[in-house]
């Protein structure tokens, strides 16, 4: 019998450029032996910008006295990393049989000059675009902001790199100047009509749909944006 001390590793709001490190505790409840290797980022866009560290711990030091024996894992989130909400786990693999396996999520979000709002479906604290279900032969919509602030925000160009499914169509729209240091660039979201039926609720049945935009900024070179949706048919 396995525990992990937190659930998970949380990074809350990490700014570009910033270094920060989240850790948890992985301990064997039952047994005196316990191994823990082969850890992997599942991402694999952004693998180099996280380091893993894996170190035995003192067993009057774990979080959880009953704990056997224990290891601590501390990831390091580095430079690099695109702006929005972080969208991977850590796997571990340790010679327990209940969990010879472990993926432990890694929650939070990357912010700086530009960030997502939307004018009805966004979810601030979760980081993610609320378009619902859909039926496929209606198709449906999302919309959202890039928010741009800073002396250069006008300048600031931006491009789809890669969205997850593919069937979304993204159109980036006009940008709008709120004022000199804040600009809008609305961006629509489309599921078209006749898409197959698909989950991506960031449930267990599909993960959150994701588009990773590249931009002109000199620091932040990419923005990642979810969208929850389902069709059905």
């Amino acid at each position: 019998m396995s525990g992990v001390e937190p659930p998970d590793l949380l990074f809350d709001k990490l700014t570009v450029g910033e270094t920060k490190t989240a850790e948890v505790y992985v301990m064997a409840m039952l047994q005196d032996e316990l191994t823990v290797s082969n850890p992997q980022i599942s991402d694999p866009t952004v693998r180099d910008k996280f380091e893993i560290k894996i170190e035995p711990v003192e067993k009057s030091a774990l979080p959880n006295k009953d704990a056997k024996k224990g290891y601590r894992v501390s990831v390091t989130a580095k430079d690099g990393l695109p702006i929005g909400r972080l969208h991977s786990w850590v796997t571990l693999h340790t010679n327990l049989k209940d969990a010879e396996k472990l993926e432990i999520p890694i929650i939070g979000q990357v912010v700086g000059d530009i960030s997502v709002g939307g004018p009805s479906g966004w979810n601030e604290e979760q980081g993610v675009l609320n378009i619902g279900s859909v039926k496929s032969s209606e198709g449906g919509h999302g919309r959202a902001n890039l928010i741009v602030r800073g002396a250069n925000a006008s300048d600031i160009k931006f491009q789809v790199k890669s969205k997850e499914p593919d069937v979304l169509k993204i159109t980036i729209g006009e940008p709008k100047k709120i004022k000199e240091t804040l600009v809008h660039v609305p961006v629509d979201i489309e599921i078209p009509a006749g898409t197959r039926p698909m989950v991506h609720l960031d449930t267990a049945q599909g993960e959150a749909a994701r588009i990773v935009f590249s931009t002109t900024h000199p620091k932040i070179k990419e923005l990642s944006l979810s969208v929850r949706f389902a069709v059905e048919r």
